[in-house]
């Protein structure tokens, strides 16, 4: 339960022409649910304003290897 509490506290700042920033969440809700084989499975969905940065942040912002994401574990009951 922490990790997506985690993902969902992750807030974004990006740079405006006005040498200011504009803030906000990544993401605005995780759903975990299990699947037919009884596998947990994580939805997460992106506020609007994130959904067209999510191509440019590998080349602008910050690359995220996958072996990060797979090391974030957390037992859900």
């Amino acid at each position: 339960m922490n990790v997506t509490k985690d993902l969902l506290r992750q807030v974004v700042s990006v740079p405006n022409e006005k040498d200011g920033y504009s803030q906000f969440q990544l993401f605005k809700e995780c759903r975990v649910d299990k699947n037919e084989n009884n596998e947990l499975y994580v939805e997460i969905d992106a506020h609007d304003k994130a959904l067209p940065l999510m191509f440019e942040f590998k080349e602008k912002y910050f690359t995220y290897e996958l072996w990060n994401a797979l090391r974030k574990c957390s037992k859900i009951s």
